[in-house]
C-alpha cells in the first residue's frame, strides 16, 4: 500500500480522516475495530479480532466489518486485509503523544490532548475489548499526569507562574489528595504575590485532608501556611483597609442589550416565518437576556423557566410551567379536555412556586394539553420564552418538547434558551428533529467586540472606557456575563480605572467561574450561608432559610440583603443561573450534605411534595434504606403518570439497599420493571421475574399476582403470546374463582394477538367481539379493529375507521398508535407522501414519550414508505437505527422487521449479497416464533435476492414457500407480494407462462384491495414476463404501471415501468428514465440500482 496514511485522533472522541476526507464508521464495533487497529503494533489476526469484539465463533462478523471499512474513503489504501494479519497504515495522535512525553516535550504533548481517550466509545457486549480499553485509558491518563507535572515545573522555573498555576490546578483535579501538588500550587501563588489565592488553596488542602483522611497536613505544608500568615501580616501592616463597595444597581442588570443586533434580527426573521427560536451557547453568553429583550419588543410575554433545583424532582418544572400558562390562557378557546388536564397538573394557578412531583395529576395527555394551551393563550400574549431548558427536570423536558413539537398553528412566538452541550442525548435528538422538520432554527451567540463592550460600559455609567473595553474583550473573550462580573470584581476592590484599562496585575481566569468564586469569598459568613441554602432550594422563603440555618428571620433577611448588595441576588433570586451553580459548587461537600439534610427535614415537616423531600434526602447522602419510605412514596407518585427515569433511579437505589425478603423490595422491583417496559423490554422482564420470585419466596401473594399479570403483558409486547397465555392461566388459578375481570380482559387480548400471529384473522376478530362485551367503548378496540382491517386487506375501511377517531380525547401515545396504523394504510394504498407524514408524526410522538418499542416499529414503517419515494438512503438510515434500538429494547419480531427492511433496500440498490446476509439475520430472528406473515414477506424478498445472485433454485423454493404461507393465512398484502416474487422466480428458471400467471394474480389481488403501489409493481412483473415469453402486451402493461407511478409520485415504480417501455422502443420514455435513474442513484447508498 502507498499514498497518504489514515489519520487517527483518539485523544478525545475518536476521529479518522484520509486525504482530507472524513472516515466515520457507523457501527460501534467497526469504530472500535478501527481504534484498536490504530493502536496495534504490527498486524492482528482475524481470530484475535473476533475474540476481542464478537466472540471466536463470529469470525464472519470480522470479515463484514473489514469489508465495510474498505469501502470508506481510501480504505483500500490504508487497510490491508490480505491472507495474513490485518494491518493499518496510520498516523495516530496517541503514538505521537507517547513519543513526546518520553522525550520530555510535555507542552507539545499536552497540546494533542483533546479530552478523555476514546471518549464515547463503549461496547458493553465485548468484555475483552472493554478490558483493553480501560487499561489503555488508564495508561494514557498516567502519561498525561506526567506531562502536566513536568510542564508546570518547567513553566514555573521560566517565571511563567500564571500558566504554571493553570496546569498545576489541572493536575490537582486528577488527584485532589496529592498533598505535594497542593504545596506546589501554594508556592506558585506566593511566587506571584497572590496571597489570597495561596490562602484559599492552603485551606482547601487542609479541609480536604481532614474530611477525607482525618489527618493534619505534612510539616512542609504547615510551613507554607506560616509563610502565608506572614505575608498577610505584611499586607495589613502596609495597606489601609477599605470597605467593600456595594455593587451599583446598573451593574446588577445592565439596562441595555448591546452587540446583539444581528442576533435580534435573526430572531425576528425566525418568528415572522413561524419558527421556534433556539438560542444556544455557553454559560454567560446572554441567551436569556436576548430572548427576554426580543420578547419584550413584541409586547406581553410569559416565561417558563428551568431552575437547577428542578433536576432531581420529576415534573417539578412542568407543574410550575402549567401554573404559569393557566394564568394567561383564554378559557373560552382552550378545549375542555385540555382545561381539565391542566387543572389536574397544577390545581392552583397561583401556586407557581409549588414545584414538585405532580403524582397522579400528570398523564400522557399532559403534553397535548400544554400544546393546546400554547395555541389558546390570551390574544395579548405575543411570546412565550422557555428559559434554561437544560435546567428542567428530564421528565418535564420530555413533555414540553413533545408539546412544542406539535402543529404550531396560531400559537404565539416561541423562544427556547439552552446551554450548549447540556441536554441529554434523547432531548438533543428531539431538538434536532424540530430543526430537521423546519419548525425551529438554532441561533448561536457571537462574542461581543470592543465596540459592544464599550457600549455596555456606557450603559452602566462608565465613560471614557475605550481602553478598558479593549482589555476586557481580551480577558473575557467577549462573554457579556464575564464582562459584568469582572466589572463588579474591580468595583468591589476599588480598582476600576476606565481610562487606564485593567490593572496590570489582574489575573486572566480561564472562565467566568473563577471570577465568581473570587467574589464569593468576599461575602460575610451569614450572607454566604444564606445564598448556599437558596442555591439548593431556589424557591425557599426567608422563614425556610432561617429554619435550615437555625437563625432568626431578621438576621436572615439582613444576610440576603447583603448578598443582594454584593450583586448576587435581585429581588430574592440569583442574578443568573451560573451564579447559583457556582454558589452550590463552591460549598464544601460536607456543607452541601448538611444543608440538604436540614432542607429535607424542614420540607417534610411542611408536607412538601414527596419527590422534593426524596431528592434532598439522597443529595444529603442518606442511606437509601433509611430513606426507603420517602423513596417509595416519591416513586409511586411519579410512576402514576407513566415512565419516569428519575423515579426508576429512586427504585434502583431502593432495590439495592433494602432487605430482599421485604414486601418493599418485591414491590419496588415490580414497579421498576413495569416502568422500564417501554424502554428496555428484556431488562424489564428480568426485573419483574425477580419480583415474582421474591414475592413467591416470602409469601407476598398480592405482589406475586400483580407480577404475573405484568409479565403476561410484557410477554405480549414481546410477541411471546403463548407464554403470555400461560402466565395468565397461572394468575387465574392463583386468583381463584371468579377470575378477576382484569385477568379475563387480558386473556382475551392475548387470544386475539395469538390468533393474529398465527394468521387466524377470523378467530382474532371473534376475540375482539368478546372484548367489546366487556369494554364496549374502549378506544383500544377501535384501534385494534383498524389494524385487523389492515391485515385483512380492508384498507379503505381501516383508513375510514382511523379518521373517525376523535383525537382531541386521545393522549399523545395513543395518537401515535393511530398515526402509525394510518401511515401503514396510506402506504399500502399507494400514498407514500401521506404515509411518510403520518409515520414521522408517530415517530416524533414515541420519541418524545420515550416509547422505544413503538419507535422501532414506526422506523421500520418509515423505511418502507421511503422506499416507495425512492429515498433509499433515508430508508436505510431508519432501518439501521431500528436495528440499533432493538439491542436491549426490542423483540425478535422487531429485529426481523429491521433486517428485512434493510434487505429490501439493499436489493433495490443492487447489493444482493448484503441483502441475503440481512435476510439470514431476519430469518434467525423469527426462528421459533409463530408468525407466518413475517416469514412470508422475508421469503419473498429472499427470492428476489437469490435470483439477483443467480441462485434460481433458491429463488424458486423461497417464493414457493412464501406463497404457501401467505395463502394459508389469507393475508392480501403478503399474497400479492409473494405472487410477485413467484413471478420473478418463474421467469428466472424459464417458466414464462408461470411468471405471467402469478404476476396477473398479483395484479388482480392488489387492485381488489386498493393496493396501488403493489398493483403497479405487479404490472411491471407481468410486462417483464410477457417480454421474456416474446408475447405482445408488455408495453401496454408498462404504460399502465407508469401512469400509476406518476399519479402517486412513486419514482421507483415509474422508472421500472419506463425501462420496459424503453426496451419496447418507446423513444419518448428515454429522457424520463434517464432523469429518474440519476435521481434514484443519487439516493442509493451504493450508487447503483437493480431492475429484476
Amino acid at each position: 500500500m502507498s499514498g497518504p496514511r489514515l489519520i487517527a485522533r483518539l485523544l478525545g472522541a475518536p476521529a479518522f480522516s484520509w486525504g482530507g476526507a472524513r472516515v466515520a464508521p457507523r457501527a460501534v464495533k467497526a469504530l472500535a475495530l478501527l481504534a484498536y487497529l490504530a493502536r496495534a503494533d504490527g498486524g492482528v489476526s482475524r481470530r484475535d479480532l473476533a475474540e476481542l469484539l464478537w466472540g471466536l465463533e463470529r469470525v464472519g462478523s470480522v470479515h463484514q466489518a473489514l469489508h465495510t471499512l474498505r469501502r470508506a474513503p481510501g480504505g483500500e489504501r490504508w487497510l490491508s486485509v490480505g491472507r495474513g494479519p490485518v494491518r493499518l497504515r496510520v498516523r495516530c495522535d496517541v503514538t505521537v503523544f507517547e513519543r513526546l512525553v518520553a522525550r520530555g516535550r510535555h507542552g507539545s504533548a499536552l497540546a494533542l490532548w483533546r479530552g478523555a481517550p476514546f471518549d464515547g466509545v463503549r461496547v458493553p457486549d465485548a468484555p475483552a475489548f472493554e478490558d483493553w480499553l480501560g487499561l489503555e485509558r488508564m495508561r494514557l491518563e498516567d502519561l498525561r499526569r506526567d506531562a502536566l507535572r513536568g510542564e508546570s515545573r518547567r513553566l514555573a522555573a521560566a517565571g511563567a507562574s500564571a500558566e504554571a498555576v493553570t496546569l498545576a490546578t489541572a493536575l490537582l483535579s486528577l488527584d485532589p489528595l496529592d498533598e505535594s501538588a497542593h504545596q506546589f500550587v501554594v508556592r506558585l501563588h506566593l511566587q506571584r504575590g497572590d496571597v489570597r489565592a495561596a490562602r484559599v488553596q492552603y485551606e482547601a488542602c487542609r479541609a480536604l485532608l481532614d474530611r477525607e483522611l482525618g489527618v493534619d497536613p505534612l510539616p512542609e505544608t504547615s510551613e507554607l501556611g506560616d509563610a502565608i500568615a506572614a505575608a498577610e501580616r505584611a499586607i495589613r501592616d502596609h495597606t489601609p483597609l477599605e470597605t467593600i463597595a456595594t455593587t451599583p444597581p446598573a451593574l446588577l442588570r445592565p439596562s441595555v442589550l448591546v452587540g446583539r443586533t444581528e442576533e435580534l434580527e435573526a430572531v425576528g426573521r425566525a418568528w415572522s416565518e413561524g419558527r421556534i427560536v433556539l438560542l444556544v451557547d455557553a454559560a454567560g453568553a446572554g441567551t436569556s437576556r436576548l430572548a427576554l429583550d426580543a420578547a419584550e419588543g413584541r409586547g406581553r410575554y410569559v416565561v417558563l423557566e428551568g431552575r437547577p433545583g428542578d433536576a432531581g424532582v420529576p415534573y417539578a418544572s412542568l407543574v410550575r410551567a402549567v401554573a404559569t400558562l393557566r394564568r394567561v390562557v383564554d378559557g373560552e378557546v382552550l378545549p375542555r379536555w385540555a382545561r381539565d388536564e391542566l387543572g389536574r397538573v397544577a390545581a392552583d394557578p397561583a401556586a407557581s412556586e409549588g414545584a414538585g412531583v405532580a403524582g397522579p395529576t400528570v398523564s400522557a395527555r399532559s403534553g397535548p394539553a400544554v400544546a393546546a394551551a400554547l395555541r389558546s393563550l390570551d390574544p395579548s400574549v405575543a411570546t412565550v420564552v422557555i428559559d434554561d431548558l437544560h435546567a428542567f427536570d428530564e421528565d418535564s423536558r420530555r413533555v414540553l418538547l413533545a408539546a412544542i413539537g406539535e402543529d404550531g398553528a396560531q400559537r404565539p412566538a416561541l423562544a427556547v434558551t439552552v446551554r450548549e452541550g447540556a441536554l441529554a442525548a434523547a432531548d438533543a435528538r428531539s431538538v434536532g428533529a424540530l430543526c430537521a422538520k423546519g419548525m425551529a432554527v438554532v441561533i448561536a451567540m457571537s462574542p461581543l467586540d470592543a465596540g459592544a463592550v464599550e457600549a455596555l460600559l456606557v450603559s452602566v455609567g462608565i465613560d471614557d472606557g475605550e481602553a478598558l473595553a479593549a482589555d476586557l474583550v481580551g480577558f473575557t473573550g467577549g462573554n457579556p456575563l464575564f464582562v459584568v462580573e469582572m466589572l463588579k470584581d474591580l468595583h468591589a476592590a476599588g480598582r476600576l480605572r476606565p481610562a487606564v484599562g485593567l490593572p496590570t496585575d489582574v489575573e486572566a481566569p480561564d472562565r467566568v467561574v473563577r471570577t465568581l468564586e473570587r467574589r464569593l469569598d468576599d461575602l460575610d459568613r451569614e450572607a454566604l450561608r444564606a445564598v448556599r441554602v437558596l442555591a439548593l432550594a431556589p424557591a425557599a422563603a426567608v422563614d425556610l432559610v432561617a429554619e435550615v440555618l437555625d437563625l432568626d428571620e431578621h438576621r436572615v433577611a439582613e444576610a440576603l440583603g447583603a448578598a443582594e448588595g454584593a450583586g448576587w441576588l435581585v429581588d430574592g433570586a440569583f442574578t443568573h443561573t451560573l451564579a447559583q451553580e457556582v454558589v452550590e459548587a463552591h460549598a464544601p461537600a460536607s456543607v452541601r450534605r448538611l444543608l440538604h439534610r436540614r432542607l429535607a427535614d424542614a420540607l417534610a415537616a411542611r408536607a412538601a411534595p414527596v419527590g422534593l423531600v426524596a431528592w434532598h434526602r439522597l443529595e444529603a447522602g442518606d442511606d437509601a434504606a433509611a430513606a426507603a419510605p420517602v423513596l417509595q412514596a416519591a416513586a409511586e407518585a411519579a410512576l402514576t403518570i407513566g415512565p419516569s427515569r428519575q423515579a426508576m433511579r429512586w427504585l434502583e437505589r431502593l432495590v439495592a439497599s433494602v432487605d430482599d425478603s421485604s414486601e418493599r423490595y418485591a414491590r419496588a422491583l415490580l414497579w421498576l420493571g413495569s416502568a422500564r417496559g417501554k424502554l428496555e423490554l428484556e431488562r424489564a422482564q428480568r426485573e419483574v421475574e425477580a419480583a415474582l420470585d421474591a414475592a413467591d419466596r416470602h409469601g407476598h401473594a398480592a405482589i406475586a399476582l400483580e407480577a404475573l399479570i405484568t409479565l403476561a403483558r410484557l410477554a405480549r409486547t414481546a410477541g411471546a403470546y403463548a407464554r403470555s397465555a400461560a402466565l395468565l392461566d397461572d394468575a387465574s388459578q392463583r386468583a381463584g374463582i371468579p377470575t378477576p375481570l382484569k385477568i379475563t380482559i387480558d386473556r382475551h387480548w392475548v387470544t386475539f394477538h395469538l390468533a393474529w400471529a398465527r394468521g387466524e384473522f377470523t378467530a382474532a376478530e371473534a376475540s375482539l367481539e368478546a372484548l367489546s362485551a366487556l369494554v364496549p367503548d374502549d378506544a383500544d378496540l377501535a384501534y385494534e379493529r383498524s389494524t385487523l382491517d389492515w391485515h385483512m386487506g380492508r384498507l379503505e375501511r381501516c383508513a375510514e375507521r382511523l379518521a373517525g377517531i376523535d383525537r382531541s380525547e386521545l393522549d399523545a401515545a395513543f395518537s401515535g398508535h393511530v398515526d402509525h396504523v394510518a401511515g401503514l394504510a396510506a402506504w399500502a394504498l399507494g400514498w407514500p407522501q401521506r404515509s411518510e407524514a403520518l409515520l414521522l408524526r408517530a415517530l416524533a410522538t414515541f420519541e418524545a414519550v420515550g416509547d422505544v418499542q413503538h419507535e422501532i416499529l414506526v422506523r421500520n414503517g418509515v423505511a418502507l414508505a421511503l422506499v416507495g419515494s425512492g429515498r433509499f438512503d433515508e430508508g436505510r438510515t431508519h432501518a439501521l437505527r431500528a436495528r440499533r434500538l432493538v439491542r436491549g429494547h426490542g423483540t425478535p419480531l422487531f429485529a426481523a422487521d429491521a433486517a428485512s427492511r434493510r434487505a429490501l433496500i439493499d436489493l433495490h440498490c443492487d447489493e444482493a449479497g448484503d441483502a441475503l446476509r440481512a435476510l439470514q439475520e431476519a430469518w434467525d430472528a423469527v426462528e421459533g416464533v409463530t408468525d407466518p406473515y413475517r416469514r412470508s414477506t422475508i421469503l419473498s424478498v429472499w427470492a428476489g435476492a437469490s435470483a439477483a445472485v443467480g441462485d434460481t433454485d433458491g429463488a424458486l423454493s423461497s417464493a414457493t414457500e412464501a406463497l404457501a404461507l401467505a395463502e394459508r393465512i389469507g393475508q392480501p398484502l403478503a399474497c400479492a407480494i409473494a405472487e410477485r416474487a413467484r413471478s420473478v422466480a418463474d421467469r428466472y428458471v424459464g417458466d414464462t407462462d408461470g411468471a405471467v400467471e402469478h404476476a396477473e394474480r398479483s395484479v388482480r389481488r392488489a387492485a381488489r384491495h386498493g393496493m396501488v403501489e403493489q398493483q403497479g409493481h405487479a404490472l411491471v412483473m407481468q410486462a417483464r414476463a410477457l417480454e421474456a415469453a416474446g408475447r405482445a402486451g408488455a408495453s401496454d402493461l408498462a404504460e399502465e404501471a407508469r401512469a400509476l407511478g406518476r399519479a402517486r409520485a412513486l419514482p421507483h415504480l415509474t422508472w421500472l415501468a419506463g425501462n420496459v417501455l424503453v426496451r419496447s422502443g418507446d423513444e419518448g420514455a428515454v429522457a424520463e428514465v434517464a432523469h429518474l435513474e440519476a435521481r434514484l442513484r443519487a439516493r442509493s447508498p451504493s450508487g447503483r440500482l437493480l431492475d429484476l
